[in-house]
C-alpha cells in the first residue's frame, strides 16, 4: 500500500484512475526497461507502435505492449503489477513529442526542442526457415532474437539477429550441412561414406551426393564418386627424331609419362572446383599419376605429325547428379601443342586427345562442378545427417 501511495504522489492523480492494479497483459513485448511509472507511459506515447504497458512497483520494470490492450487480449493476474492503455497517458506528455505522429515502427524522440521521429522498433522478428521460434526479450534496437537450428541435414547451432538502427533484424541464418567437417562436428559416430551435403555454392539449399574420407580425422575431405572410364594418359611414347617426317614414335626414356584412372575426385564444397592434383582414390595403371582432366604427350615435333599425338583424357560424371561447367573450354599448353580432337558426346561425358614437344590441353581455367538439373538421385543413395 505503501509504494502504491508513492506512485500516486509522483503521477498526476487523474491518471491514475484509469491504472488497473495487480494486473497485466503478457507476450506481447516491444521492450523493458526500468523507469519510473510516469515515464513509462511518456515512452509507450512516444512509441508509435505501443498501444499499453504493465509497470512492475517492485523493481521499476516497465513493459510496453505491441499494438495490443485491454480491449483485444484479456489481462492476468499479476500482483505487483499496474497495467495501463496507452489512450490514458497522450495527455502527461507535454514535450514536443505530443503533437508529432510518427510512423510504424518508429519512436519520437526531442531533439533541439523538436520532435523527430526515428527508427526504434524492428518489429517482431519473422520465421527463420530450419528454425522454431525465436527467444527475444525486446524487439527495439540493440535487443538480439536468438534462433535454435535443427533437422535432418541442418547445423545444429544457435543463430542471433540483433535489431539495429535501421529498423531490420541483422544476422546469421539457420545453414544446412555443406562440409565434411561440419559432419564431423555434428555428430562423432559417422564413418567414412556418401553424405547429401548442401554446399554453399548452390545456395546451401541444393543438396548433392558426396563421399567424406577421413572422418576420423580432424581435416575430412570431400570427394565426388565417378564411374569407371575417367582416365587420364601421358602418352610414353615420344617422336622419333631420326627421321622426323615419317612421324614415327618410339618409347620414351623420360619418367614423366603415365596413365591414371580416376573412381573419385576432391572437390571444394564452397565453390565445388575440383582439385586436379588430389591422387587419393586414383589407380596408377602404368608410370606415374597424371592429373585429372589434362591429355598431354611428347610425340608432336612438327605440326604435320598432328594425328600421332597420344595422349588422352575422359571425364564421365554419368549419375553423380552433376557436371563439367558447360562454358568451359580445353587450351592447349606447351611446346609444339596440339588438340587432335576434343569431343562432348553428352553433358557427363568429355574426351580430347592432345599432344606436343611436349604439351597438351587443359580446361581454360578451374574445373568446375555445376549441377545437373536433368537428373535426381534417389534418397537412399546417401546419408542425410540428423545433428
Amino acid at each position: 500500500m505503501t509504494k502504491i501511495y508513492c506512485i500516486l504522489l509522483c503521477t498526476e492523480p487523474n491518471v491514475m484512475k484509469s491504472v488497473r492494479n495487480g494486473e497485466k497483459l503478457e507476450g506481447y513485448l516491444i521492450e523493458a526497461t526500468t523507469t519510473s511509472l510516469m515515464n513509462c507511459g511518456k515512452e509507450c506515447v512516444y512509441q508509435t507502435n505501443c498501444l499499453s504497458f504493465n509497470y512492475n512497483t517492485q523493481t521499476g520494470r516497465c513493459e510496453l505492449n505491441r499494438n495490443v490492450n485491454s480491449s483485444s487480449s484479456p489481462l492476468i493476474s499479476s500482483p505487483g503489477f499496474l497495467y495501463s492503455d496507452k489512450s490514458n497517458w497522450i495527455n502527461v506528455v507535454t514535450d514536443p513529442c505530443r503533437d508529432v505522429t510518427c510512423l510504424d515502427n518508429e519512436k519520437c524522440v526531442v531533439k533541439n526542442d523538436t520532435g523527430v521521429c526515428i527508427k526504434y522498433d524492428c518489429y517482431i522478428p519473422s520465421e527463420m526457415l530450419y528454425s522454431g521460434e525465436p527467444l527475444y526479450s525486446g524487439t527495439v534496437t540493440e535487443y538480439d532474437a536468438v534462433y535454435s537450428c535443427s533437422g535432418p541435414g541442418v547445423v545444429r547451432e544457435d543463430v542471433t539477429l540483433t535489431c539495429e538502427q535501421n529498423g531490420h533484424w541483422v544476422g546469421g541464418q539457420c545453414r544446412k550441412i555443406s562440409s565434411c567437417l561440419q559432419i564431423k562436428q555434428c555428430e562423432k559416430n559417422y564413418t567414412d561414406g556418401e553424405f547429401w551435403l548442401y554446399p554453399l555454392k548452390y545456395n546451401n539449399t541444393e543438396r548433392v551426393k558426396i563421399y567424406c574420407d577421413g572422418l576420423n580425422t580432424t581435416t575430412p575431405k570431400e570427394y565426388v564418386s565417378l564411374p569407371k572410364g575417367n582416365v587420364v594418359v601421358y602418352s610414353k611414347y615420344i617422336i622419333d627424331n631420326t627421321n622426323i617426317a615419317l612421324c614415327k614414335l618410339k618409347d620414351s626414356d623420360s619418367s614423366a609419362w603415365g596413365q591414371s584412372e580416376y573412381f573419385k575426385v576432391r572437390v571444394m564444397p564452397d565453390t565445388m572446383i575440383i582439385d586436379q592434383t588430389d591422387k587419393e582414390f586414383a589407380k596408377l595403371i602404368d608410370g606415374v599419376h597424371q592429373n585429372y582432366g589434362m591429355a598431354s604427350d611428347c610425340s608432336l615435333l612438327i605440326p604435320s605429325c598432328g594425328r600421332a599425338v597420344t595422349g588422352y583424357m575422359m571425364i564421365n560424371t554419368t549419375n553423380t547428379g552433376l557436371i563439367i561447367d558447360e562454358s568451359l573450354d580445353w587450351v592447349t599448353f606447351g611446346w609444339t601443342p596440339h588438340k587432335l580432337y576434343y569431343n562432348r558426346s553428352s553433358s557427363y561425358i568429355l574426351e580430347a586427345k592432345c599432344g606436343g614437344y611436349c604439351g597438351g590441353c587443359k580446361s581454360d581455367s578451374d574445373l568446375m562442378f555445376v549441377l545437373d538439373d536433368g537428373f535426381e538421385l534417389e534418397n537412399d543413395e546417401a546419408i542425410e545427417v540428423s545433428c
